[in-house]
């Protein structure tokens, strides 16, 4: 009887300091040497398997692919080998196979501590050319706090940018980070049920298409579910369709297609010209409730965007939630057009101003009368924020309002499919 022992990455010793033994028992037969193989001791890992018995006719290397793949799946740690005997059985191929494991890589939990900077340049390779201001500040962002050491598992939670990477998967190759997804639950309110956010979906285009990404969507559904989430979202790029069936493949369904306009703040303004009959107002306070009227007619699929859904409390504004922006040099004022009696409203604008970012705008524009109380409020809203840009999404299927964003000289810059899938 021999004895084989595998320990935690050092990183992890102090909150895991269990081991894993790896007892081999030889026995000889005529033709070939066979082993017997027992995992005990072990702490809980992420497939949830434990004193697994494992017989192979082979060689020890199969069995080093076995624990390697068990481990690289870990929520709790890397598989690191200590030492392997090698013993007085024919097991040839033993090394090949851990070459194997070098090459094609395997899959593991991120650690903040060493895989940020090359999480950042990945997810700069993949997604350059989709990414905007706030996305290249957030790669510099994790660059500089990939330098903090220790320091990030305080931070893990606080900081934005931490908070959305740090549940994520990675795969690597070596040394090599070359793929990741990275999951996070969604603000949302408590009622719609626990709500997590696949993101950075990602593989190096050196390695794409060995069923990277799928090995590690799996291995992050398997993980939402395991913490009671009830369904997942996910924004894809309208033209990325091997993305899209990847995503349909796994139980994701389409949502709706949006468009993400932006128009300039060099673009020229547009003449003021009266249309007769369209008064454009402030709401009264208890008009939030025709608002949530009318948004559920014109956004039940889809709610009003990204990480919007549609709920009363996006419209029912709080003394908390003005409180807050105001600390953080945010406001949103709204404008509404109601009908000639007076009894409905037939349109809503938020725009959303910042010191730091854009004005985001918000339309909600009923059919009634929509060419002039489009052309009234965005005539309105260019004069009076058009020194800054102005971005907004909105649904690709309504046809008549983008129409008018493109005349007036709003650009559409990226299409993408919200896509849900829901825990049964």
């Amino acid at each position: 009887m021999r004895e084989w022992i595998t320990t935690n990455d050092d990183l992890y010793n102090r909150t895991f300091p269990s081991t894993v033994k790896v007892l081999l028992e030889e026995k000889s037969t005529s033709s070939q040497n066979c082993g017997t193989f027992l995992l005990e001791n072990s702490v809980p890992h992420f497939y949830d398997m434990a004193n697994l018995i494992f017989t192979s006719p082979q060689d020890l290397g199969i069995l080093s692919i076995f624990l390697i793949n068990i481990m690289a799946n870990s929520a709790i740690f890397r598989l690191k080998l200590r030492h392997i005997e090698l013993g007085k059985g024919r097991f040839v191929n033993s090394i090949g196979s851990l070459n194997t494991i070098q090459t094609q890589g395997y899959m593991r939990r991120i650690n903040l501590q060493t895989d940020l900077a090359q999480l950042a340049d990945l997810i700069e390779l993949v997604f350059s050319s989709t990414m905007d201001n706030s996305g290249r500040a957030a790669l510099r962002e994790m660059r500089a706090m990939s330098r903090f050491g220790a320091g990030l598992r305080m931070l893990a939670h606080l900081n934005d940018v931490t908070a959305g990477v740090h549940l994520g998967f990675i795969w690597m190759v070596g040394d090599r980070l070359v793929g990741n997804v990275s999951i996070y639950p969604a603000n949302y309110p408590s009622s719609l049920g626990k709500t997590w956010i696949v993101a950075n979906v990602g593989v190096h285009p050196d390695f794409q298409g060995r069923g990277i990404a799928k090995q590690l969507m799996r291995a992050s559904m398997e993980l939402i579910q395991q913490k009671e989430g009830k369904r997942a979202i996910l924004q894809v790029d309208a033209d990325n369709h091997i993305a899209i069936h990847l995503y349909e493949s796994l139980g994701f369904r389409q949502e709706r297609t949006w468009i993400n306009w932006k128009r300039n703040p060099s673009t020229r303004l547009p003449d003021a010209t009266r249309i007769e009959g369209v008064y454009i107002r402030h709401p009264r306070r208890s008009d939030w409730h025709a608002e949530w009227q009318l948004a559920q007619h014109l956004r039940a699929n889809g709610g009003l965007g990204w990480l919007r859904p549609l709920h009363p409390n996006l419209f029912k504004r709080t003394w908390w939630g003005t409180w807050l922006d105001w600390l953080s040099f945010r406001a949103t004022e709204k404008l509404i057009i109601r009908s000639d009696d007076d009894q409905r409203l037939l349109a809503s604008v938020w725009i959303e101003t910042s010191l730091t970012s854009a004005n985001k705008l918000t339309l909600l524009i009923s059919d009634e009368n929509h060419a002039q109380n489009t052309q009234a409020l965005l005539q309105t809203i260019i004069r009076r924020f058009g020194n800054n840009s102005i971005m907004l999404e909105h649904p690709a299927d309504d046809t008549q309002t983008n129409t008018w964003l493109s005349h007036y000289h709003f650009l559409p810059k990226r299409t993408v499919i919200h896509m849900t899938w829901e825990n049964h």
